[in-house]
């Protein structure tokens, strides 16, 4: 995986074959829905693609978020600050080093037994 961010790295959750897409794609923006969370932020977690978290953070809820630490394993980016062009998404992505993605990656791997549900 490249943390370059290119077009096949960066994945929007609409595209079909999504689930393929996921899984080889290095971040998934996670844009809030009509809920605190939304099913894309889990399916990027079961994926091991890095969240984006795009909110402005006020009423931002995640679960788990007293014994997980999100900072470790996702990335939180102002809504407010994209939309005004503050921040370039995809120039942002491709500036975070291989070492902080490295790690994102590898925190991820361990919340995600916290987040994913089994029925086994």
């Amino acid at each position: 995986k490249t943390i370059a961010a290119p077009s096949s790295t960066f994945v929007k959750a609409s595209m079909g074959d999504g689930a393929e897409r996921l899984r080889n794609a290095t971040f998934c923006p996670s844009p809030l829905g009509d809920s605190y969370t939304s099913r894309r932020l889990f399916t990027a977690i079961s994926s091991l693609c890095i969240p984006v978290i795009i909110s402005d953070g006020a009423a931002l809820q995640l679960p788990f978020s007293s014994i997980l630490d999100w900072s470790s394993f996702s990335l939180q980016i102002s809504q407010a600050a994209i939309v005004s062009g503050q921040i370039n998404l995809h120039r942002f992505l491709q500036k975070l080093g291989t070492e902080r993605v490295d790690k994102l990656q590898a925190e991820l791997w361990h919340a995600r037994e916290w987040l994913q549900y089994s029925a086994e």
